[in-house]
């Protein structure tokens, strides 16, 4: 029985949406603290709670014995209204945790679309297992259970992709998709061209970065550090991110049988693709392979 290929498509566009998705949530509620914490600097009902902590310091004052002087009892009081004001008046705390919480959502993101792009590869290709993974298996009895070659082969990627997704970095880029896919090469894994400019900000964004950035991950989801502080960082990643999708996702319709879904355009993964400085021979031959395969859906020229 042979596995229907024909629903294994490459979602370029799906994946690459939602990263941007994430980088926009994250300006929508930065924006919201922002314009939460104006609104409550001019607020009436919080002004007249400030001035009634300050009246209440002043009655708690001449209840203590000894009593204080009014220069204790006002020290006391600006310094509890500034504890408040920082707590529950000031966005910068808010903000630190949800930009932290979006680089987290980047990264998860990010490592959904390398788990969908090796579950592909392995689904048109599934003669790749012999050669890049004839360790794993199914025992019998899990095959019977499972009931049907579809069902076997699902698991067998799915034994393939946890590993790598278990895998650490530098591993995951270099021993799996670069040495065993052979989609992407270290060299590749960095931004030749920012559009509109800067290419001098990316300088050192390599793999490296890319280990750095996972590691950030780790800091915040495992011991609750916020190492992100500005809103800017969390587009850096983002743009990163879509650069390393993209040489991903060329590389390897260049490589295997892979079909894009109908929603992503050969003709814009080739425009991300110059803009982030992808060598012109393998876009060529990327676009070629696009319209051999799909006649119907020949990309644009640009």
């Amino acid at each position: 029985m042979m596995n229907d290929t024909g629903s294994f498509q490459l979602k370029f566009a799906e994946y690459s949406t939602r990263l941007s998705q994430v980088h926009l949530a994250m300006q929508y509620t930065v924006s919201g603290i922002r314009l939460k914490e104006h609104e409550l600097s001019c607020d009436e009902t919080v002004r007249r709670a400030l001035d009634e902590i300050r009246e209440g310091s002043q009655k708690l004052g001449k209840a203590l014995t000894p009593e204080p002087s009014p220069e204790e009892v006002q020290s006391w009081a600006e310094r509890e209204i500034a504890s408040l004001t920082e707590t529950f008046l000031r966005g910068h705390p808010h903000m630190q945790i949800v930009l932290n919480l979006g680089l987290v959502m980047l990264c998860t993101q990010f490592e959904l679309f390398v788990n969908h792009l090796i579950d592909v590869i392995l689904a048109v290709e599934p003669r790749r297992f012999m050669d890049l993974f004839p360790d794993k298996f199914v025992k019998a009895k899990e095959a019977v259970e499972l009931g049907d070659y579809a069902s076997v082969m699902r698991r067998l990627r799915e034994k393939v992709v946890d590993e790598i997704d278990r895998a650490g970095t530098r591993d995951k880029f270099v021993k799996y998709l670069g040495d065993k896919f052979g989609v992407i090469s270290e060299h590749e894994i960095t931004i030749v061209h920012r559009p509109g400019g800067e290419t001098n900000r990316f300088n050192g964004w390599d793999l490296s970065k890319l280990e750095a950035i996972f590691q950030q991950r780790h800091s915040i989801v495992h011991r609750g550090e916020l190492p992100v502080t500005d809103l800017e960082y969390l587009g850096d990643v983002h743009l990163f991110f879509t650069a390393i999708q993209t040489v991903l996702t060329v590389n390897a319709v260049r490589r295997y049988t892979i079909k894009l879904d109908n929603s992503t355009s050969a003709a814009v993964v080739s425009v991300f693709a110059k803009l982030l400085g992808l060598n012109a021979r393998d876009l060529d031959e990327f676009n070629e392979r696009v319209r051999t395969m799909f006649p119907k859906r020949e990309p644009r020229s640009l």
